[in-house]
């Protein structure tokens, strides 16, 4: 099989697998963010072997067939607002030259999505709920300590896939 018809059954195949893993999430709430990072992992397999416009396909099906399935939306929501296309971003932000300016993309976005969901569960939850609502800048300093901790391991995972799997899929 060759052409689109492969990529589109890898694509789909991908969708499911980060769709059961998002399912599980809801399942085994303590290890909520370690399955968040493996089901980006999906997207990162059908950006190396399919390229780009399937990876946003992928991530598009994967985050709405989990939030449509998924008994807890939590996971389906930091899927669909994070987690799901950074492995893209990073693609592309990798390509930048200057080691600054790649981290600078990287954070900007992730700190742009994390003050938008922290405002958004702050209009809804509207009470106090913590240190976390009192001090925001501490729950965004420990994310960001987390993000650089994930972007590493992203880019691990990322490099043995294309040394190890990649040419054996291609």
């Amino acid at each position: 099989m060759k052409g689109p018809s492969r990529s589109l059954a890898l694509s789909s195949l991908a969708a499911a697998l980060g769709t059961v893993l998002l399912l599980l999430a809801s399942a085994v709430p303590a290890g909520k963010l370690v399955v968040l990072c493996v089901a980006s992992l999906c997207t990162v397999f059908v950006l190396c072997v399919c390229g780009w416009k399937w990876a946003l396909g992928c991530f598009a099906v994967t985050a709405a067939l989990a939030l449509i399935l998924s008994p807890s939306k939590s996971a389906a929501i930091l899927y669909g607002a994070f987690f799901g296309y950074f492995p893209i971003v990073k693609i592309f932000a990798e390509r930048l030259k200057k080691p600054a300016a790649r981290w600078a993309v990287k954070l900007a976005l992730f700190n742009a999505v994390m003050i938008v969901l922290y405002l958004a569960v702050r209009a809804v939850f509207q009470g106090s709920w913590g240190l976390f609502s009192d001090q925001p800048w501490i729950m965004l300093l420990l994310a960001n300590g987390l993000f650089i901790l994930y972007d590493l391991a992203l880019q691990q995972g990322i490099l043995y896939f294309m040394r190890n799997i990649a040419r054996r899929i291609r």
